[in-house]
Order: structure tokens, then C-alpha cells, then sequence
């Protein structure tokens, strides 16, 4: 084009970016980014938003932030594609600052802007702000658009707040399966998993037929209750539908199946699998170890490298927790080991709290203790938790006030360990100490409500 003495203008570039999405073609992108500023028309605002647009869905929010700072004028497109950015790679709080910015600046926000600064409200737990926004939106006369309205469910419900999810949902004009997935899934995140599993039935009455993701959801509430019957009432439906081949809903069958103790209905769900992926293996292998079936974890491990999958993090969880569950002191002790010599970067917390549940099973305290010492990551409530009921099984208070007071001294002040350490105190008949340490139960509860108060 230059060769012919032709200089591309905004609707060349324009045209181009258009062309692009995703991550896989940014080094294209960032190759018509350098002639966009040869051409002097980094700052124009149709190509700017453009290019904010491209940068802020492949995530690369530095140079979308850098190329909306230079925009000569900005429109709620553009600002709506910086917010989106943040907002659908996690950075709520970022996401929230730039929409103050924007209507500071007198910018109205579209029904776009809106549902992702929800999204954000959402990840963040803002709830006042949310439920600003909700206000907004109500006066703007965007709360009848499907998607305002499916995005509103879900940030309610992501706050923990089902109750005032349940009531926006209820007032919806319009309700799609992506409504009622929006209201399942955070049931379910929430241990709300009979009323999710209400949902479906009610979604069903209304005539609107469940998709995978509904299925997915209400399998996990079905093996979280243990309510096989249901559970195989759905396997019946996926199967009517023609959902069973998809990998996600087979994992969800295994880890269903599993959940209510029926292994061999889980396996038979893998073996109809022609390849089983990493994720269907240690759902599979997680089923096996959480029952103590160590031989068959130890078996399946074999076989799932004999197949070309590679164990990873969660594979080895699942063997720590199959020595754990079966007793197998020793050989969850030389395993461990191993995993610090050679695959120590694939060690999460839930590694080393296996190891103190292990251990404390067997009664080796000090070497838990010992243990939790060499850490290298923050213990968290689980850990805590399984210190504590194994000096309550074992009978250690001096062990057991010790690993309280390290956790109380920590920056997250763990409810729940007062009620562990109280009734510690307790089965030891010491009353006085188990009184006390409900008194600071209770200053601390205050304490916190104070706070977010």
C-alpha cells in the first residue's frame, strides 16, 4: 500500500484490528500498533478504542492502559474496553476505580460498563457497591436487559447474599438457562446444594431445557448430598441429551459417583472413555483415595503414566491422601520426600496439610509439629484444624495450646479454632481454660463485625 504511495488512514487500521482476537495473534497486533504511531494515530479515538479493546481481552492491560492514556478523547467505548479488561482478568478493584473515573469524567455508562463492573463487584465481594450500582441501573432502565439482569444474580450470590440474588432473579422479566446457571452454581458454591438442586426442577416446570452447565452443576450438588437416586436420574437425562461425551460432564459423573461411594460406577463412567485427560484421572484417583483404596490409587498412577499422562500436582495429592486414609505411615513419609527432592514446585498447602493429617493420624505429632516448621507457604485453617484434632485425639493440651496460640497470632484470627481449642480444653475436664477461650471467641466475633461494620 505504502509502495504505491497510499498512506493507510483510520478505517485501514480499524479494519485490521477487527481482524484479531486473542492472545495468539498479539505480536500481530502489536506489529500494526507501531505503524498506528507512525502514522500518528495512537491518540485517534476510534482506533485507540480499538486497540484498547484488542489489548484488554488478551489480557495485556499495560498496554491498554497505556494506549487509553494517550487517547485524545475518550467515549464509553473505549473506557467500557479498559473496564472489561480488569474486570475479566481479575483485577476487580482496578475495574471499580476506572468506572469512578469515567463517570467523574461525565461518561454514562452503557449496559456493557455496567455488567462488567458487576463482574467485578462480584470477584471483590463489594456489596455496597454493587448494590450501587444496582441503583444505577434501575434509574438508567437497564435492569429488564438479560444480561444486567443475569449479572446482577450472580454478583448478589457471588457476595454470599442468595437470598437477595433469589429476590433480583424472582423480578426478572426474562429468565434464561444462563439466569438459572448463574443462581445453581453459586447455590452450590455456597453449600446451598438441595436448593440448587430445586432449581432444576423449577427450571424444568417452566419448560427451559438444562445445558451441560447446568447438568455439571446440579451432578456436583447431587454428590456433595450423597443423593445417588437423583444422581442417576441425571446420567439418564445427560445421556437422553447427548451430553455423556463431553469430557467436563464425564469428570463430573466420576466425581459424582465417587462422592456417594459408588467406585465401581465410577470406573465404569472412565472406561468408556477413549482417552482419559489428566483432570478425569485424579478425579477418578481422588474417588479411590478419599475411600482409603490406596492399591488402586497406586495402580491407576501406574497405569495413567503407562498412557502418556503425566502425574501432576493433584495426582500426588490424591496418594498422600490414599497413605493417609489406609495408614500407610511409611510410605506417605518416603513419597513426600521425594516430591521435595524433585517436584517440590508442584507442593500447595493441601500437600502439607495431608502430611500433618497423616501424621497426626499415627499419633507422630512432633513430627507434624516439626513439619509445619519447614513450611514454605502460610498455614491456613485446615491446617490449624488438623493439628488440633489430632492433639484432641491423641490427648497433647500442652501441643494443642501451642499450635493455637500460633495461629491466633497470625494476621487471619480463625473462628473456628476457639470452638476446636475449647472443647480440647473440655475433653480434658479443664473448664476455666475452655470459659476463657469462649470469651475471646466471642471478643474476636465482635471484633470482626466491627470491622466490617
Amino acid at each position: 500500500m505504502r509502495y504505491e504511495g497510499v498512506h493507510p488512514n483510520t478505517l485501514t487500521f480499524i479494519s485490521l484490528l477487527q481482524g484479531y482476537d486473542g492472545l495468539s495473534s498479539i505480536d500481530e497486533v502489536q506489529e500494526i500498533h507501531i505503524e498506528i504511531t507512525k502514522e500518528g494515530l495512537e491518540g485517534d479515538p476510534l482506533v485507540g478504542s480499538a486497540l484498547v479493546c484488542i489489548y484488554a481481552k488478551s489480557g495485556v492491560l499495560s498496554a491498554a492502559q497505556k494506549v487509553f492514556d494517550r487517547l485524545y478523547s475518550r467515549n464509553v467505548v473505549s473506557w467500557t474496553a479498559l473496564i472489561s479488561g480488569y474486570a475479566d482478568h481479575g483485577f476487580g478493584r482496578e475495574a471499580l476505580k476506572w468506572l469512578k473515573q469515567m463517570q467523574a469524567d461525565g461518561v454514562a455508562p452503557n449496559d456493557v460498563t455496567f455488567v462488567c463492573s458487576l463482574k467485578a463487584c462480584g470477584q471483590m465481594g463489594a456489596l455496597k457497591r454493587g448494590k450501587e450500582l444496582h441503583v444505577e441501573i434501575a434509574i438508567e432502565g437497564f435492569e429488564t436487559d438479560v444480561f444486567v439482569g443475569n449479572t446482577l444474580v450472580d454478583m448478589y450470590a457471588r457476595c454470599g447474599f442468595l437470598a437477595e440474588a433469589r429476590d433480583v432473579f424472582d423480578e426478572l422479566q426474562v429468565r434464561d438457562v444462563v439466569t438459572w446457571n448463574a443462581l445453581i452454581s453459586r447455590y452450590i458454591e455456597h453449600g446451598f446444594d438441595e436448593e440448587a438442586l430445586d432449581c432444576l426442577q423449577e427450571m424444568k416446570q417452566m419448560g427451559l431445557m438444562p445445558d451441560l452447565l447446568t447438568y455439571v452443576g446440579c451432578l456436583k450438588a447431587c454428590g456433595c448430598l450423597g443423593v445417588i437416586d437423583r444422581g442417576l436420574a441425571l446420567h439418564m437425562d445427560i445421556s437422553i441429551e447427548s451430553f455423556e461425551e463431553d469430557s467436563f460432564v464425564r469428570s463430573t459423573l466420576i466425581d459424582m459417583y465417587s462422592r456417594c461411594g459408588l467406585l465401581l460406577e465410577a470406573q465404569d463412567v472412565f472406561d468408556d472413555l477413549e482417552y482419559g485427560d489428566a483432570v478425569t484421572w485424579n478425579v477418578l484417583l481422588a474417588g479411590y483415595a478419599s475411600k482409603g483404596q490406596s492399591l488402586h490409587v497406586f495402580s491407576l498412577i501406574e497405569k495413567m503414566q503407562e498412557q502418556g499422562v503425566e502425574p501432576n500436582g493433584i495426582t500426588y495429592l490424591s496418594a498422600l491422601t490414599a497413605c493417609s486414609h489406609a495408614g500407610l505411615v511409611v510410605k506417605g513419609v518416603i513419597d513426600f520426600s521425594s516430591l521435595l527432592k524433585e517436584h517440590s514446585e508442584m507442593l500447595t498447602i493441601q500437600h502439607y496439610n495431608c502430611m500433618v493429617d497423616l501424621l497426626g493420624r499415627a499419633g507422630r505429632l512432633s513430627d507434624a509439629v516439626t513439619l509445619l516448621k519447614e513450611i514454605p507457604c502460610q498455614p491456613n485453617l485446615v491446617t490449624w484444624s488438623t493439628l488440633l484434632g489430632a492433639c484432641r485425639k491423641w490427648g497433647d493440651i500442652e501441643l494443642a495450646k501451642q499450635a493455637f496460640e500460633s495461629a491466633h497470632s497470625s494476621d487471619d484470627k480463625y473462628v473456628a479454632l476457639f470452638i476446636s481449642m475449647s472443647r480440647i480444653y473440655a475433653s480434658a475436664h479443664m473448664w476455666d481454660d475452655a470459659k476463657l477461650i469462649e470469651e475471646m471467641r466471642l471478643n474476636t466475633t465482635a471484633g470482626m463485625e466491627l470491622v466490617e461494620g
